[in-house]
Parts: C-alpha cells; structure tokens; sequence
C-alpha cells in the first residue's frame, strides 16, 4: 500500500509539473518580453482596457451561459479609487471599451477582485457578483460582498448577500458549477473554502480552511478540478511574494491523499510583479495583473499555459 501511494504521489507530482513547466507558463527560461507566449490585453479601437497612467488588477474571465460570451471583469483606479469594470470578449481575443459596474455595486470606497458565476438558489438559477471592498480605516475592515446581477448587462438585482470578513483577495472553483466554491485568502500562508449554499443563496460562512503546508505567503489564489489519471484533486495558481516581488507559483493539492504540491522551483520569472491570477478553463488562458509594461502601473495580461505558442498576438 505504501509503495502504491508513493507511485501515485510521484507520477501525479510528474504530470502536473510537466504541464507547467514544458508550456512555458513556469518556465525559468523565459524572458520578461516573451511576446510569443504572452500578451497584454488591450480593447480594440472603441476603448481602452489596460491604461497608461493607471492600474488594473483582480481579472476573472466569465463565460455567460446565458449568450455564450466571454467578459472580462477587472478592477481600475481610473476614476479615483478602485471599481469594477467588465469587457467583452469578441472571437478573435479582443476587447470592447470596458463598462463600470452600478452604483450598488461600486462606491467611493475601493472595490476588487469580482468573480461572477451562476448558482442555484432555492429552486431558481441566478447570476452574481462576489467582491472584496475595502473600507477605510476605522470603518470596520475589508469584507467580501455579494449580490444577484442581471445575466445580460449585469446591473445589479438585490442587496448584498452574507459578507464575509478578513479577506485579501478571492477566486473561484468550480466555475462552470451551480455550486460553487469561493477560494479566499488573508495574506496567511493558507486560503479558506467558502461553498455555496443553495438553500440560503449565499456563500456558507463558516469555511474550509486548506493549509498549504508552506513557508510563502498567499496573497490571491484561483483553480480548477482535475483526474489527472490516478488521483483527483485541485489544480492553481497562487500568487506569492519572493525577494519584495509579487510571484506566480503552480501546485496541487490531492484529494485523494490530502498531500500538497508546490512548485516553487519553477516560477514564471519576470523582474516585475505578477500578481491576481485566474484561470480561463474554456482555453487554459491565465489572466493576470503585472507592472511589466514600463509605465510603473498595472496592466492586464494573458498566458496560454497549454498551447503558449498560439497565443493571440494583441498589438501594443
């Protein structure tokens, strides 16, 4: 039985190492203008989505099931403070000119990270929008808030669900899932699992707590499921902090034998930060938010983790 675990330990470790590793997302060999693999996501003439003079960060791409297109919803600085933005994606990869979110949703506070996905609650199917807002000092800390979106041009629907305290950044498992489940972190060397709870329509408030048995600090992390032949578990990405620099590092954690990967040996080396990363299963595209631009702010970028070599190119 131990030598069986060991194997299965051992070829999964191998597999999941491979699939970064060889694309070249994790590659320490690439350069920090690696165009061929990597490309800054832009709107098309009818707008900007990455700016110049401000930052964009916390992307998550959603694919609407409801019209079968693509958004990519961020957060920008452009108007002051931080709000909530969303673009669509049109076949070729391109953006429209991005559209801020309501008054309900954004306020004069900053508000990051949004993930949006559809759920079951009670017997109905609704769209909605989980987002972190930081209040300012004294006025009760940072919470994660949600609320019911409509699924066509996402104003907002109803009040915010349960808030969920002391979070740093969120993602989102199983997106293509009716129930869900919320990744948050807390700056900790450890994030938390919020499922959904389709009886209440909100997310559970007592959490999973999943240790990742690790030194670094996880400062936004987001996955998806896999059975990579032998065992099932949680494939991500996490962002970290090494030598004063954001880091975008790959692990797995088993479900199967509850045993953590991490490949710390094999980060995507770049002499900027990289940082908020989210998984577009649809393509295995991750988007991400990096300082590498030149222009000392932070714009949105894309990496094809599978098929790098195919990557869109996006004019600069």
């Amino acid at each position: 039985m131990q030598v069986r675990f060991f194997m299965k330990t051992f070829f999964l470790a191998s597999i999941l190492l491979s699939l970064f590793y060889c694309s070249g997302y994790f590659n320490m060999d690439n350069s920090d203008e690696a165009d061929g693999d990597l490309s800054l996501a832009l709107a098309d003439g009818s707008g900007y989505l990455s700016t110049d003079n401000y930052n964009e960060i916390t992307p998550f791409l959603y694919r609407n099931p409801d019209n079968g297109k693509a958004y990519l919803f961020f957060a920008s600085d452009r108007d002051g403070n931080y709000d909530i933005y969303y673009a669509e994606m049109d076949n070729k990869g391109k953006f429209s000119k991005p559209t801020k979110m309501d008054a309900n949703i954004n306020t004069t506070n900053d508000e990051t990270s949004p993930v949006v996905f559809k759920a079951l609650a009670f017997t109905n199917t609704n769209t909605y929008v989980t987002f972190i807002r930081i209040q300012p000092p004294g006025a009760g800390g940072t919470f994660v808030y949600t609320r019911k979106i409509d699924p066509f041009n996402f104003t907002n629907l109803s009040a915010s669900a349960s808030s969920l305290s002391a979070s740093s950044n969120v993602g989102l498992l199983n997106k293509n899932s009716l129930t869900p489940t919320l990744l948050r972190t807390t700056n900790g060397n450890d994030f938390y699992q919020n499922e959904w709870d389709t009886i209440s329509g909100e997310w559970q408030i007592e959490p999973t707590s999943r240790d990742f048995n690790s030194t670094l600090p996880i400062y936004g992390i987001d996955g998806f499921y896999t059975n990579f032949f032998l065992a099932d578990g949680f494939g991500f990405i996490f962002t970290t902090i090494i030598s004063g620099k954001y880091r975008l590092y790959g692990g797995f954690i088993s479900d199967e034998m509850s045993t953590n990967y991490a490949y710390s040996v094999s980060e995507y080396i770049s002499s900027y930060n990289d940082k908020d990363p989210c998984i577009d299963l649809a393509t295995m595209k991750v988007y991400f938010a990096s300082d590498r631009y030149g222009k000392g702010n932070y714009d949105l970028y894309r990496y094809n983790i599978l098929t790098f070599d195919e990557v869109m190119q996006l004019p600069k």
